[in-house]
């Protein structure tokens, strides 16, 4: 099974919540440079930065949710001003 990167961050808190979407859905998902950029962030952009990756056959699904705003839907679910 080949990962491909479908998204890339400066920082590791920004992939975690990007990881967490993702397997909400399903998708596996493997977070690369993430605790040598969480030692030393300025590493980052020496490494490319933090690695979202996802197997071959996921990569249109998950880019598909990334791109999705969800802001709507949590306005629904709980109201808002």
């Amino acid at each position: 099974m080949q990962w491909i990167v479908v998204k890339t961050f400066s920082f590791p808190y920004e992939a975690q919540i990007a990881k967490t979407q993702l397997e909400a859905f399903g998708i596996p998902v493997y977070i690369e440079n993430e605790y040598t950029i969480n030692m030393d962030w300025f590493y980052s952009n020496a490494l490319g930065g933090v690695r979202l990756l996802v197997p071959e056959n996921y990569i249109d699904e998950a880019k598909s949710f990334l791109e999705k705003d969800f802001s709507d839907e949590l306005e629904q679910k709980f109201g808002g001003e």
